[in-house]
């Protein structure tokens, strides 16, 4: 694997959406028509999904869907991720790689995928916070994804408030899992976590992508 060393412009994180596409999440989301375009360089054929076009003046921003006929391996969306780094774009691509964590759980386990590594960013990361359920007892887990030294910093600012569990590969930090007892025992909601997390990672100019998504209602 090949380390890139030096922050970007504009960041992209790529998760899987099915069994045959996949989520580009661009930050800032007004770059989503050159995250295409360098896509469409590669060979690669993406879709925009948000708002604005040239004929209402407004910069389209949004998100990418890359869709293909038939499944694709995880290995693919490494393989979207490297196309973008050798373009200039800090882009990252997490793969599940285990749907449980117990009996009857609806949480998830990523890992990082692609050949090349974005070793350092902007403090640009993406916090993905994902509840599910277990014995009939909900749970929330947020994962935030960057590069290992955006993350090994915003380890130690989250740990004034959360407890923490890093994920490490050979490159360093390549993830951060926090399990939200608070949540759990019906202390504090989602949101309220969510802001909490999202106002600590601001205070020092953190900034990226976030989302909620609530399997134990599908």
């Amino acid at each position: 694997m090949e380390g890139f060393a030096y922050g970007f412009s504009t960041y992209v994180f790529i998760e899987r959406n099915s069994a045959n596409s996949a989520v580009l999440h661009p930050y800032p989301e007004t770059k989503i028509e050159a995250v295409r375009d360098a896509l469409d360089d590669a060979g690669y054929d993406m879709e925009i999904l948000g708002k604005g076009d040239i004929n209402t003046g407004r910069e389209r921003a949004g998100e990418g869907i890359y869709f293909t006929e038939q499944p694709f391996p995880d290995e693919v969306l490494g393989d979207l991720a490297d196309a973008l780094i050798v373009r200039g774009f800090g882009a990252f691509a997490y793969s599940l790689i285990e749907s449980s964590f117990d009996s009857g759980a609806k949480i998830s386990l990523f890992t990082r995928m692609g050949k090349n590594i974005v070793e350092a960013g902007n403090r640009v990361i993406m916090t993905h916070m994902y509840i599910g359920e277990i014995e009939g007892r909900k749970e929330a887990r947020t994962w935030f994804f960057g590069s290992p030294t955006d993350l090994a910093e915003a380890e130690m600012l989250l740990l004034s408030r959360f407890s923490t569990q890093p994920v490490h590969d050979v490159h360093g930090m390549a993830a951060i899992e926090i399990v939200h007892a608070d949540y759990s025992q019906g202390f504090l909601s989602h949101t309220e976590l969510m802001s909490a997390m999202l106002n600590v990672l601001g205070k020092s100019g953190y900034n990226g992508p976030a989302f909620v998504t609530d399997s134990s209602i599908i």
